[in-house]
């Protein structure tokens, strides 16, 4: 799996988690990968920085339970101002992201997850 596609341009992806740890784990597997990745702790700084990055975003991973907002009010917003992307909702406890998964270009995955299991979900969603 490589980050880079058929334009050769890597794919980035917002990941928006407001554990510092999460972040830091997701944002380097994803860059050894190949991609390039924006972070944001919050739904307010995520929605900033989708304003900034526009269209570069493919996919974003968001986090169920946020500061400010849920993640699932979150991309409601996004989607409203950006256009629609694939979503990979992670949660450590709450299932509020599993209903989504009905969507082809959605899907939930649990905390704590396996490294794999979540290359194989970004893979899987870039590609759907």
């Amino acid at each position: 799996m490589s980050g880079i596609t058929e334009s050769a341009i890597p794919a980035t992806i917002l990941v928006l988690d407001d554990e510092p740890a999460i972040q830091t784990v997701v944002s380097l597997l994803l860059e050894r990968e190949g991609f390039s990745v924006v972070t944001a702790a919050t739904g307010a700084s995520a929605l900033a920085a989708l304003a900034t990055a526009g269209r570069a975003v493919a996919l974003m991973i968001v986090d169920v339970n946020l500061p400010d907002m849920c993640g699932r009010e979150f991309v409601h917003h996004a989607t409203a101002r950006h256009g629609e992307r694939p979503i990979l909702y992670l949660s450590g406890g709450h299932q509020e992201g599993r209903s989504d998964v009905l969507h082809q270009r959605t899907k939930f995955l649990a905390k704590p997850f396996d490294n794999a299991a979540l290359i194989a979900c970004v893979s899987e969603l870039l590609t759907a």
